[in-house]
């Protein structure tokens, strides 16, 4: 299986301290993906893309980085619509749990025996249903579940049925890339590995770093407010039909 790592030229270290986690992993079949810059991007460039909409839509949290991130995604899914198989995608922040590549060949071919556009997170945080556990076939240790909703893009499989539908519903830019559960609403099926296999540092990266530093107006504060109370009371009903999210590591 192809795996793409999605890293700015930049950020030398990262790309670095994500080749080391790699060293099991054979080396004709990991990629360095070069990540958009979204600062970098010109007037033109960012009209074209669709930059005026995503952040109307996103508000303080559409920012450039934000959208430079959800291009980078896009462009890897062209690429990997162009072949048959399954590829992993992870972003150069990820922290791999040990023995990470004997684990994944068993969600490879699971994930191509799938007929359907199909994505397998490996991150925490995605919302499933304890009844909806199931063990892969040729790995009876590794439990998974169908997911109803989830954030980041850390790392996770994606199949080539999956990367076709993306490169064709997700131009213009207009979703930031973890935005799962609009994608399941376009037809994906996703799926979360519990207990995950990929962490990640819990430091704001650059596209954090760009959300908090956004000024907020009183109108948005309240917004986010009554969003996290929405947010907050929506698991609350959640977890009495039997759904958690996903937070212990492999």
């Amino acid at each position: 299986m192809k795996t793409y790592i999605i890293n700015m030229a930049k950020d030398v270290a990262k790309r670095e301290q994500i080749l080391a986690q790699l060293k099991d992993f054979p080396k004709d079949d990991v990629e360095i993906f070069e990540a958009c810059e979204g600062r970098k991007l010109t007037e033109p460039e960012l009209q074209y893309l669709g930059y005026l909409k995503f952040k109307q839509k996103y508000g303080t949290f559409g920012t450039l980085p934000a959208f430079g991130c959800s291009i980078s995604h896009y462009s890897l899914y062209k690429k990997i619509a162009g072949g048959n198989d399954a590829a992993l995608i992870l972003e150069d922040d990820a922290i791999l749990s040990e023995n990470l590549y004997a684990k994944l060949q068993a969600l490879h071919k699971y994930i191509n025996t799938l007929h359907t556009a199909a994505i397998i997170l490996l991150t925490p945080e995605f919302l499933y249903n304890k009844k909806d556990l199931f063990t892969i076939s040729n790995n009876p240790s590794i439990q998974v579940a169908k997911v109803k909703s989830g954030c980041m893009t850390t790392g996770y499989i994606i199949n080539a049925e999956a990367a076709k539908l993306f490169s064709a519903e997700l131009f213009p830019i207009r979703y930031l890339a973890d935005e799962w559960r609009e994608f399941i609403k376009m037809g994906l099926s996703l799926y979360g590995v519990v207990p995950h296999m990929v962490s990640y540092s819990g430091e704001l990266g650059e596209i954090g770093m760009s959300q908090i530093g956004q000024k907020k107006t009183i109108l948005n504060k309240i917004h986010f407010f009554l969003g996290g109370i929405k947010a907050k009371t929506e698991y609350m009903l959640q977890s009495l039909k039997g759904y958690r999210i996903s937070k212990r590591l492999w």
